[in-house]
């Protein structure tokens, strides 16, 4: 009897711990959240005199963008302006950039109180010009850049380690060769594939060609080419002559599944700059384009989407958030003497976030409406950090805003504007340790 009982005990105690392991282990998967999770940081609002585009450079730095305040750059924050691009590096502490004077790549800190050059490092055998490369952070300390040479027939590439700012390697690759096209893109795009140690590069024959585009899948450790998939539809890649310098333009979801922006041109519009957006996908581990993956192909009633992807950021949740640059969605009045039919400087962005199993794209909204559309195409006013996204408006009606959307609550909230008479073109999160 005494055994039995203690057999009886032991399966229960045996259940109780299968139990609580089962318990434990689910508890303890990852959550689905995009971005960097860093608990002491700053924020830096970049802005112009008058429109957003401009050519004199401000920075500020403030400890929070979420209070509802009015940053102000009267006699306040720090002029770049022939100093630095805002198409510049951002990591950790730290920008990166090779500056206005194109002879060297810098490390620099940027404080309300003035620009602090932190190390200057000399080109060697590779040269390049101010933001004219592509980048990828490979770990915290080694960056790779790369862009084409002077030709447009190889693509140079430099591994830079960023603590000592010295040059670990450098080489070039003959991809008009390899590829059987006879010139490249500026820049290209580059990304980092953590779960293979794969650089991604994609590169195409012209900017503005939309016959598709290449991938190539470096090795990061040989830096030797493995493999070249083509993308053959009649697009173009998203980013092609400034690298992500300024605009995110691709995003590894946290399966590092990657995703890309690309465009069709619209047919019946003279520019080629009138584009409307797709996205693209390359698999973890898999060194080719998805084939049954096509993104933001319809709006929520139905219709073929026709707006041109400015920016992509991972979310968290299978979801990605885009700036969106459409005429017509934001209620644009079509001037039949325009010949850019309001994609010229208009207020015609949004912000909107895809989900991506069902490819629906919900527009974000503030207190029941849809956020203030915005003004300039080339900015990059959004990032996820810290479970949150947050999202920076350049409207026609009032002064530019920042809204904050909390990705585990699903609620918005209303943060900081910025100053009236400046114009509103990115903001960055930078460590304080």
């Amino acid at each position: 009897m005494r055994a039995k009982c203690k057999n009886w005990l032991l399966a229960a105690l045996l259940m109780l711990t299968g139990a609580a392991v089962t318990s434990c282990s689910h508890d303890d998967e990852p959550e689905d959240i995009g971005g960097e999770e860093i608990k002491d940081v700053h924020f830096d609002v970049w802005v112009t005199a008058g429109t957003s585009n401009g050519t004199a450079y401000l920075v500020k730095n403030v400890n929070s963008l979420e209070d509802p305040d009015v940053i102000t750059f009267d006699n306040t924050g720090c002029d770049i302006t022939g100093k630095l691009d805002q198409e510049i590096i951002s990591k950790g502490q730290y920008y990166y950039e090779v500056p206005p004077t194109g002879d060297c790549f810098g490390k620099y800190q940027i404080t309300n109180s003035g620009l602090v050059t932190v190390a200057r490092r000399p080109f060697e055998k590779n040269t390049y010009r101010a933001y004219r490369y592509c980048h990828a952070w490979i770990d915290d300390k080694t960056l790779v850049i790369m862009s084409s040479d002077g030709a447009k027939e190889k693509a140079l590439w430099t591994k830079l380690d960023t603590e000592k700012m010295t040059i670990i390697s450098e080489g070039e690759f003959d991809l008009t060769t390899l590829s059987g096209i006879n010139a490249l893109t500026t820049s290209g795009l580059l990304g980092y594939r953590k779960s293979d140690n794969k650089l991604i590069y994609f590169y195409a024959r012209s900017a503005f060609a939309f016959d598709g585009f290449y991938a190539a899948f470096i090795d990061a450790k040989t830096m030797e080419i493995e493999k070249i998939a083509h993308e053959a539809k009649d697009v173009v890649m998203a980013g092609t002559s400034y690298g992500e310098l300024l605009q995110n333009k691709m995003a590894f979801d946290n399966n590092d599944n990657l995703y890309i922006a690309a465009n069709f041109h619209m047919d019946g519009f003279s520019s080629t700059t009138q584009q409307y957006g797709r996205i693209f996908r390359i698999n973890r581990n898999e060194m080719d384009f998805d084939a049954s993956y096509e993104g933001f192909r319809k709006d929520p009633s139905g219709t073929p989407n026709r707006g041109k992807i400015l920016t992509i950021d991972y979310m968290g949740q299978d979801k990605l958030v885009l700036s969106i640059q459409d005429p017509e969605h934001c209620g644009v009045v079509i001037d039949p003497d325009d010949k850019n039919q309001g994609w010229g400087n208009n207020y015609n962005v949004y912000y909107c976030v895809l989900d991506i199993p069902t490819d629906v794209s919900t527009e974000f909204k503030y207190d029941g409406k849809n956020l203030p559309y915005s003004q300039g195409t080339f900015a990059q006013r959004s990032f996820v950090l810290n479970g949150k996204v947050y999202i920076g408006t350049n409207p026609k009606e009032s002064n530019p805003t920042i809204y904050v959307y909390n990705i585990r609550t699903g609620s918005m909230t209303k943060g900081a504007s910025i100053q009236a008479g400046f114009g509103f073109d990115r903001i960055t999160y930078v460590a304080d340790r």
